[in-house]
């Protein structure tokens, strides 16, 4: 993956443990499974699927529009392969800041839109599991509470950080090809997706379009159905 700038290479190793573990690979390679989707940086199927699925048209008006087309895909029935290629072909996910936090809304307004019950859960879930965890360890420490439920939490959330660093340590190294220090900053990486996730929520519930590289995209207009909640 190739990286600009700091903002991004501490987020995603982050985003990368979060789309794998809610949208698993294994999931999109099992025909049993409903999990279907594109990375938009590269992909391969024939022309005739593409045609039957109505190609980049039918999608037109997806604000993850690589997710709706291959959806569509798995759901006509084609099988589906999703494979690693980082030692293959490079890609850019964000180019700065801004572009970094329009890719973090992105993730979230299409969920939003689908239900907004379930995508309301699905950031209190992310938030729990990727940055709830730091600062409750943190606070246990330094309040140096000796009751046994506070003995419980501590271990706990000391547990769950630390599955969060071997997380962001694997994807930084076998995925993103980017530096073990870039790991070591899970906390103030989780913060961001947090927020940027929350900014999308925000954003799907208040306005009526949203921006990505350039075109604006009506959120209300169109029914979005690029992922499955």
């Amino acid at each position: 993956m190739v990286t600009f700038d700091f903002w991004t290479k501490i987020t995603l190793p982050m985003i990368s443990t979060f789309l794998h573990s809610k949208f698993s690979a294994l999931n999109v390679n099992n025909p049993a499974k409903k999990t279907g989707y594109f990375f938009g940086s590269f992909f391969i199927l024939k022309k005739k699927t593409y045609q039957e699925v109505g190609m980049h048209e039918g999608v037109k008006h997806e604000i993850i529009e690589d997710g709706a087309l291959g959806k569509k895909v798995k759901e006509a029935g084609y099988n589906m392969k999703l494979v690693r290629g980082e030692h293959k072909i490079e890609a850019i996910w964000a180019r700065d800041k801004a572009t970094l936090w329009d890719a973090l809304k992105r993730l979230m307004i299409p969920l939003y839109l689908q239900s907004g019950k379930i995508s309301i859960a699905i950031f209190f879930a992310i938030a729990f599991l990727l940055f709830v965890p730091f600062p409750v360890f943190a606070m246990s420490i330094f309040l140096l509470i000796q009751t046994t439920s506070a003995k419980i939490l501590s271990i706990s959330a000391a547990i769950a950080s630390s599955l969060i660093y071997a997380g962001a340590i694997i994807e930084v190294k076998r995925g993103l090809q980017l530096r073990l220090i870039h790991a070591l900053f899970a906390p103030l990486g989780s913060l961001v997706v947090v927020l940027g996730f929350l900014s999308g929520l925000l954003q799907a519930k208040c306005s009526a379009t949203v921006t990505w590289r350039g075109r604006s995209y009506s959120i209300k207009d169109h029914t979005q159905s690029s992922i499955s909640v």
